[in-house]
């Protein structure tokens, strides 16, 4: 059960993983570990969090803040106050190398199945916990908790969880609190109750097993303050269970709404809503975005950006090179539609997205900023290889805008044993190579390149038609491949290796890597490559600052 839950830090570089089903404290104790990323690698960081006994089911639910120094632990099953009143735990980062409680226990009561979801703010100083058995409105009616993390009024030194809020479902049923998510600074909450009846009055028939979505938001006034409903959405059909997922983008007006058992596009194919805040009133944005398949499962789980400008739409059951092998599909979003990532679209912000022909909705390529972007002259860092193999026909490797800074990639010059006849076919996509490197359909085609060779002592140049940019630790990977015919085949490093970083500053580091690995054959990609072989050359690039 490895990443039955997940959450993200704000700038992606930390990673927290719930396994409610680990046995190493008691069985089904759980754990949740925490990874931060270093160039290509994902390293644990810290100790493990562990459940408090077995059938704990620790890391059901997980949240981080928005720095990734703060992490919420959700165990829905613990026992400590009555059976499955579920428990949630707060920890703090200590010396980048320690996990240590912060506060203590939030516990609900029995059967409340406290934990089952957690929302951190953005400062991790709000949490919203969910408990969507408990039963104050009627049986397994719901319920979510909202908790502020403050300091006492006299003992300034000490700090501890206080309840702020309490809000229940309406109905029996409901299962109010399955789902919660917190808008950045704590003060708009969404709840799902994935199994509502949504009964519009006494005269209509119940729709079994819709969905609810409710919308509340922190109002503080002369009178006092509390949390006033701003919204309410419903599902429309049996059995769809609108709201069993739900994410709510950092500014509290963009909402997403999974309903993965809705039959739309086939049996159990899933859809989801994303939602908008305007004039005092929550209206959909764009179409349904609707499973491609039977039985997919699409919204399941996902994930809207702090902007709200990308929408991640897990699918785990979805059929692809075997039986439920899962799929993740990205979404850019604009204000009135929805598209994928790789379409055309306006986008609040200097770097306007641009359109490239791809089937894949995983990449974004961005144009060259320009208006109120500052850019220094070009650089060249070289790229010096261990090996220095002239017989290359193609290459896979990485540049990672590794500081605080901008990176907008023009052109390459690649020390390559080619001639001014030939061309170059250029492969790009974000992230890392290494987990893309055998999959054709995900990466975006660039085109094909004359190869300038101004003169015999020069290495080639090529000159990308539109330039690549790269906001500050990202990495983009690239392959290029010489258009000589025949086949090129991808083999795996030895012992599973990343590849090395041959080149690094304060600005850039490129990773060099020739692919592949992979058991039980090779697989077919493009054109000639000798596994092994290094690239000696030079990435001309502009350092971009806001």
């Amino acid at each position: 059960m490895e990443g039955i839950s997940v959450a993200m830090s704000h700038h992606g570089d930390r990673l927290v993983v719930g396994a409610y089903g680990n046995d190493s404290k008691g069985e089904n104790g759980g754990r949740v570990r925490v990874f931060h990323f270093v160039s290509l690698y994902w390293i644990q960081l810290g100790n493990g969090i562990y459940g408090d006994a077995s059938d704990d089911r620790s890391g059901f639910a997980v949240s981080v803040s928005g720095d990734g120094k703060r992490v919420a632990v959700g165990s829905s099953l613990n026992d400590n106050l009555g059976i499955n009143n579920g428990q949630v735990k707060i920890y703090q980062l200590v010396n980048n190398w320690r996990w240590e409680q912060v506060g203590k226990d939030i516990l609900g009561s029995s059967e409340d199945r406290l934990g089952t979801s957690v929302s951190l703010s953005f400062d991790g100083h709000r949490v919203a916990v969910g408990s969507p058995l408990n039963s104050h409105r009627g049986v397994a009616s719901g319920n979510i908790k909202i908790y502020a993390f403050k300091q006492h009024w006299l003992f300034k030194k000490r700090w501890s969880w206080t309840k702020i809020a309490d809000i229940y479902g309406e109905q029996e049923g409901e299962w109010f609190g399955y789902s919660v998510s917190l808008s950045a600074d704590g003060e708009t909450v969404a709840v799902g109750g994935y199994r509502s009846g949504n009964r519009e009055n006494v005269f209509n028939k119940s729709c079994n097993e819709c969905g609810v979505v409710r919308i509340y938001k922190f109002v503080s006034h002369f009178f006092g303050a509390f949390w006033d409903k701003v919204g309410e959405l419903k599902g429309k059909k049996d059995g769809d269970w609108f709201g069993f997922a739900i994410s709510l983008s950092g500014n509290g007006e963009k909402l997403a709404v999974g309903s993965y058992q809705s039959d739309v596009g086939g049996i159990n194919s899933g859809y989801v809503q994303v939602f908008g805040y305007s004039n005092f009133l929550w209206q959909q944005s764009g179409d349904n975005i609707v499973g491609t398949s039977p039985y997919e499962r699409s919204g399941f789980a996902l994930s809207i950006s702090h902007e709200g400008n990308s929408l991640a739409i897990g699918s785990p059951t979805k059929d692809a090179y075997s039986i439920n092998v899962g799929l993740c599909r990205v979404f850019g979003l604009n204000l009135s539609t929805i598209v994928p990532a790789n379409a055309k679209t306006e986008r609040p912000s200097e770097y306007p997205r641009t359109n490239i022909p791809t089937q894949s909705p995983f990449v974004t390529i961005i144009k060259q900023p320009s208006f109120g972007i500052s850019c220094s002259n070009s650089f060249s860092l070289a790229t010096e290889s261990t090996k220095n193999n002239k017989k290359m026909y193609g290459i896979m490797f990485d540049v990672v805008a590794s500081a605080d800074v901008n990176i907008s990639i023009k052109s390459f010059k690649i020390n390559m044993d080619i001639t001014e006849n030939d061309v170059l076919q250029v492969f790009t996509r974000r992230g890392s190579h290494i987990f893309y490197q055998n999959i054709i359909n995900e990466w975006v085609n660039l085109g094909t390149y004359p190869v300038i060779v101004s003169s015999v002592d020069q290495a080639p140049t090529i000159l990308l038609y539109t330039p690549v940019y790269l906001e500050a630790k990202q990495s983009q990977a690239f392959y290029f491949v010489l258009m000589k015919g025949g086949s090129l085949h991808i083999h795996h490093y030895a012992q599973n290796t990343l590849g090395e970083v041959d080149t690094h500053d304060e600005n850039l580091a490129i990773l060099i890597g020739s692919a592949i690995p992979q058991q039980g054959g090779t697989f077919q990609f493009g054109r000639p490559h000798i596994p092994g072989s290094g690239l000696v050359g030079t990435v001309q690039y502009r350092k971009c600052e806001r």
